[in-house]
């Protein structure tokens, strides 16, 4: 009987200890979602802010070196979708057996 009433102590335990970690881990979920929302509204608030500055003469040097990065990730944006379209528009040539039209790129195709 010893051996049996162990057993049920360790299912009894082990039942607790997973209830436990789920309680834990649906918490830890809230906690998650709550950061998610705080950073929606953190993001909102960059927004309005960005928007405002670009709209006025006002200067904050607290912001002034984040909107000149956005101003410099958005022209990188742009440039890297001009390559994209530019990537878009090429067509296969048949030619050569290579494939590209582009002229930087290695033909390839009668390589071992």
């Amino acid at each position: 009987m010893k051996l049996w009433g162990s057993m049920k102590q360790q299912a009894g335990k082990l039942a607790f200890e997973t209830e436990k970690a789920v309680r834990i881990k649906r918490e830890e979920s809230a906690i998650s979602g709550l950061k998610s929302q705080i950073e929606a509204q953190c993001t909102e608030i960059g927004k309005v802010v960005l928007g405002l500055y670009r709209e006025s003469d006002f200067s904050l040097p607290q912001v002034d070196a984040f909107v000149e990065q956005i101003a410099h990730l958005q022209e990188q944006i742009k440039a890297t979708e001009t390559k994209i379209a530019t990537i878009q528009a090429e067509e296969y040539s048949g030619e050569g057996g290579g494939g590209s039209s582009r002229s930087d790129v290695p033909d390839v195709s009668s390589r071992q």
